[in-house]
């Protein structure tokens, strides 16, 4: 393993030591109704595992969704495809901007 690749994984490691603590810590976020804080850590703990665990992959997409895949309860993980949900989430995003900024015209 190259210094950069420890290193990496050195701070991975460091990162979930604690993880247990982590995990409460997204529970009292979403009690004080920060739901969205609370939904975008959880998708950065998500992908840190998903690099943790796979190391062969150098993509944080590809992590992300093969950790989803691979350990999670949820059978539907194994029937999205990454790119097509992309797709769907941008043109998502962009039609609500684009109606958000006729209606405050």
């Amino acid at each position: 393993m190259d210094s950069d690749a420890t290193t990496k994984a050195y701070f991975i490691e460091a990162y979930f030591d604690k993880l247990q603590e982590r995990i409460a810590f997204l529970h009292e976020l979403h009690a004080e109704e920060r739901e969205c804080e609370a939904l975008m850590l959880c998708c950065c703990y998500i992908e840190a595992l998903g690099s943790r665990e796979l190391t062969g992959l150098d993509l944080k997409a590809k992590n992300y969704c093969a950790i989803l895949s691979e350990e999670g309860d949820n059978k539907i993980w194994r029937l999205i495809h990454p790119k097509q949900l992309k797709k769907v989430l941008s043109r998502m995003v962009s039609s609500r901007s684009s109606s958000t900024l006729s209606s405050q015209s």
